[in-house]
């Protein structure tokens, strides 16, 4: 489990695939990030669960899934791109975003930015299968950012990042057009999971 607080940024140093295994390897600027990582711990990556196996001194490979390819942005990360991470979460943290289980719902384009006083405003596009959980003032994670949703259209969503946020993610790389992962409240899913089965 993790909390959408973004906690270093990293660099795709190789995206490799070797005798059926896809791996990621990626460098950090300081050593600190990995001091308490073991292999076969969970770390974030641009909101993705991912399990590492192998430690350097300032880098980590992580392997991913097939499947986990399908449905998230990592087919389109290259060489040199900026990564959102986060550690999982331990008893000694605080829960200062929301729950994020690096479980990707989905893909989501983006499809304007702009400033509102110190703020930026993002609105992504989404599909209708996501929207159905998304809500105003509701929580949500792109690329594993923990967000609030500022308002919800038809086809599209927003939502309203603070000065800080934005320049200590990878937010600040973003251009319309990209791809992000997004994560909905989980609160939400349960909910609908449950009202389905009221009406059974």
């Amino acid at each position: 489990m993790f909390t959408g607080i973004v906690e270093e940024l990293g660099k795709l140093k190789r995206k490799e695939r070797k005798s059926g295994i896809n791996t990621l390897l990626i460098s950090i600027p300081k050593k600190d990030f990995l001091s308490n990582v073991q292999v076969g711990d969970s770390i974030l990556v641009n909101g993705v669960c991912l399990t590492v196996i192998k430690l350097g001194n300032l880098d980590f490979t992580v392997e991913f899934m097939p499947e986990t390819e399908k449905i998230t942005t990592i087919t389109n990360w290259k060489t040199g791109q900026i990564l959102n991470l986060e550690k999982s979460l331990r008893p000694d943290r605080g829960l200062d975003g929301h729950i994020v289980q690096g479980h990707i719902d989905g893909i989501g384009q983006v499809s304007n930015i702009s400033i509102k006083g110190n703020n930026r405003v993002i609105k992504i596009s989404a599909p209708s299968e996501l929207l159905k959980f998304i809500v105003k003032k509701g929580s949500i994670a792109l690329d594993g950012i923990s967000l609030t949703v500022s308002d919800v259209n038809r086809d599209s969503f927003e939502v309203s990042i603070i000065k800080h946020s934005f320049e200590n993610t990878n937010l600040k790389s973003l251009k319309p057009g990209a791809k992000v992962n997004i994560e909905t409240d989980i609160i939400g899913k349960y909910v609908e999971k449950l009202l389905n089965k009221e009406e059974r």
